[in-house]
């Protein structure tokens, strides 16, 4: 089956109360330090604009997925959440810092280890490399300044030791890193590129994060309450499920042929926002009092998949979603 091109980019939609990141992390305790025999590697995939199944019943009427079905039959445990933040980069600041409202301009640094993560910080003191990498130069990450990131293609590092806000205009904005535009690869691109790049050694531990523009959400001057706007961007939005399981398929295939007593996470960032407009609300038949919640859904209701299944059961907060990778650090060490 070919793979197209992918058609909506991922842009920020919405705005965001922007707070800085200056505490410094607590000092962490021996207890945090999981067991050699225990550990396993975490591997956790971001889907772009991945929305859960209850928008996708009740933004895109359809009650089932092909893409989310496939991951249901090989193992993995589907969930409802409230994604992290309202935006990719507020999504994985907040993630990475355990607080809400992080700002984005402090993204970089949580990734490249210059500002502090209790995340990062727990799984470096269990043992665990970690990385971070994508395909193009949004979230402004190179070579990195403890361990190995990507995209690594352009080695200058002085951005990793500026200024927050100097250093989001001065590297990211005029793209001192890799010059590659995400939005004119194909999605088998980025699935090779994730095969060819994600760090799976059996003696060492990883960690590894990997952000992945696809199937995306809306863009530019789209407008919801235009059926023409909506209905082409659902038809789009519905006919991606089909090449979201391929990603899986694909990505799953290559982490389990490698590696027997993996954590796999794939989660959606923030939701499609396919509703969003400043005019009439799109469907017919609601009353405009139901506006608001189905906008929340619309633009913070995400998919969450972990396999195996059993892996932290029933220990998720799935509405406060901002500590879910710390959660995830204290079921792997048992707790």
């Amino acid at each position: 089956m070919s793979i197209v091109q992918i058609s909506y980019p991922a842009y920020e939609l919405v705005k965001v109360n922007l707070i800085g990141l200056s505490e410094n992390v607590s000092v962490i305790s021996n207890e945090y330090i999981v067991p050699q025999n225990y550990r396993r590697n975490i591997y956790v995939i971001g889907i772009d604009g991945m929305v859960s199944k209850k928008a996708m019943k009740t933004i895109f009427s359809k009650t089932s997925s092909e893409a989310y079905e496939f991951l249901e039959e090989n193992g993995f445990m589907l969930y409802d959440i409230n994604s992290p933040g309202d935006q990719t980069l507020t999504t994985y600041g907040n993630l990475l810092s355990s607080r809400e409202n992080t700002n984005p301009r402090v993204v970089r640094g949580l990734m490249n280890g210059v500002i502090p993560s209790p995340f990062y910080e727990r799984m470096k003191l269990a043992g665990y490399n970690r990385q971070f990498f994508n395909d193009s130069d949004y979230f402004g990450v190179d070579a990195g300044k403890l361990e190995s990131f990507l995209p690594s293609s352009y080695t200058f590092s002085v951005c990793n030791y500026l200024d927050n806000r100097w250093g989001y205009y001065a590297c990211r904005l005029p793209k001192l890193f890799d010059e590659k535009n995400s939005d004119l690869i194909t999605l088998e691109d980025k699935i090779n590129f994730y095969i060819n790049n994600v760090k799976i050694k059996p003696n060492e531990k990883w960690v590894t994060i990997n952000h992945i523009w696809f199937p995306g959400h809306t863009i530019g001057d789209y407008n919801g309450a235009n059926y023409d706007d909506f209905n082409q961007f659902r038809n789009y939005y519905l006919d991606s499920q089909q090449q979201l399981k391929v990603v899986f398929s694909k990505i799953i295939s290559h982490i389990l042929l490698h590696d027997n007593n993996p954590v796999i996470i794939f989660m959606g960032d923030h939701g499609s926002y396919a509703l969003r407009s400043n005019s009439k609300f799109v469907f017919d038949g609601y009353e405009p009092s139901e506006m608001p919640d189905l906008l929340s859904v619309d633009a913070r209701s995400a998919l969450l998949a972990v396999y195996p299944k059993d892996f932290c059961i029933g220990n998720v907060n799935l509405n406060d979603t901002t500590g879910m990778f710390l959660q995830f650090f204290s079921c792997l060490n048992g707790y």
